[in-house]
């Protein structure tokens, strides 16, 4: 799967996209999502920029993009989606480690 993805803090010239990114899988109480439209937030680019460093942790190499609308194509166990195929316009706030919206497929919670 391809994504957008950053190593380091900084602007938009520390954006990358790599080829070889693990598909994500929907775990306890997730959804997959198929991501057919994604935004920048002044989240994204907070993060991005260093500007939340301390306040917010972030793993490196980081996929940003925090809203995100699509299908969800697969839930995970004890998940309360009823059936694939469904619309699932999706916002993972305030986890940044769930953020990765800019990639085609990313999971998102039911909760």
């Amino acid at each position: 799967m391809y994504a957008l993805q950053y190593a380091q803090y900084g602007g938009p010239e520390v954006l990358e996209i790599h080829h070889d990114v693990p598909e994500p899988h929907a775990g306890p109480g997730q959804v997959r999502v198929a991501v057919h439209a994604t935004s920048v937030n002044p989240y994204d680019w907070k993060l991005r920029s260093g500007f939340m460093d301390g306040m917010v942790p972030v793993t490196f190499p980081m996929i940003p993009g925090l809203d995100a609308a699509g299908l969800s194509t697969r839930s995970g166990t004890a998940s309360r989606a009823s059936r694939s195929a469904t619309g699932s316009p999706g916002s993972d706030r305030p986890r940044p480690r769930s953020t990765r919206c800019w990639t085609p497929s990313r999971w998102s919670s039911t909760a």
